[in-house]
């Protein structure tokens, strides 16, 4: 269920490209940016909503000095990300509660749980890969090259100067229980679960 309707969400995009890569000339139309203010575990959750945003075709560009993470994209795609974002990290916590309270290792409690976020980011992003490979490869190829350009115009407008990153992870017993428990990590609600999604407003 949860394949098919990321199926319908890149069938969407299709639909959508259809009409928007007649004209190209305006880059930044239809992207929006949004500010995702992470206090506590800044780093793995915005490397957890980078992998959900290139899969759903956002982008995200992050702040550590304030620790905040813009999201970019059109409003659909957006919303579909953070509802995603949100409902996986609501999982997390709970998945690395009970790995570790059955562990009997070395690793202390906080390197652990920085482990286990690390790992399970890491399976997410090879489930959510998969079908996004293939739609890149097959029909969805044009829009994809259409998309990218106008985020990458969106994003030069707010931040014209970036530089990459990269975070050092820790290859031990806490990341190996995360890339396990990513397996478990659903990717939605279920229809009886549905509640309120984060919307954007027009123009934001």
């Amino acid at each position: 269920a949860l394949e098919k309707a990321r199926a319908l969400l890149l069938k969407h995009n299709l639909t959508r490209g259809a009409v928007d890569t007649q004209d190209t000339a305006h880059a930044p139309e239809g992207i929006g940016k949004v500010e995702v203010h992470e206090d506590a575990g800044y780093s793995w959750r915005r490397s957890l909503l980078n992998i959900i945003a290139k899969n759903n075709l956002c982008t995200v560009i992050g702040q550590p000095d304030r620790k905040i993470a813009n999201l970019f994209g059109s409003q659909s795609n957006v919303r579909s990300v953070l509802e995603m974002y949100y409902w996986i990290l609501a999982q997390l916590p709970r998945l690395a509660s009970l790995a570790y309270k059955d562990y009997e290792g070395y690793e202390n409690k906080r390197t652990f749980n920085a482990g286990f976020y690390r790992g399970a980011t890491n399976t997410i992003s090879q489930r959510l890969g998969k079908p996004m490979d293939a739609f890149r490869a097959g029909n969805g190829r044009s829009l994809v090259l259409v998309n990218d350009a106008r985020l990458a115009a969106a994003v030069k407008s707010v931040f014209p100067y970036t530089v990459r990153s990269r975070s050092r992870t820790t290859i031990g017993d806490g990341y190996y229980h995360g890339q396990q428990a990513g397996h478990e990590v659903t990717f939605g609600r279920s229809p009886g679960l549905q509640g309120p999604v984060k919307a954007l407003g027009s123009g934001h």
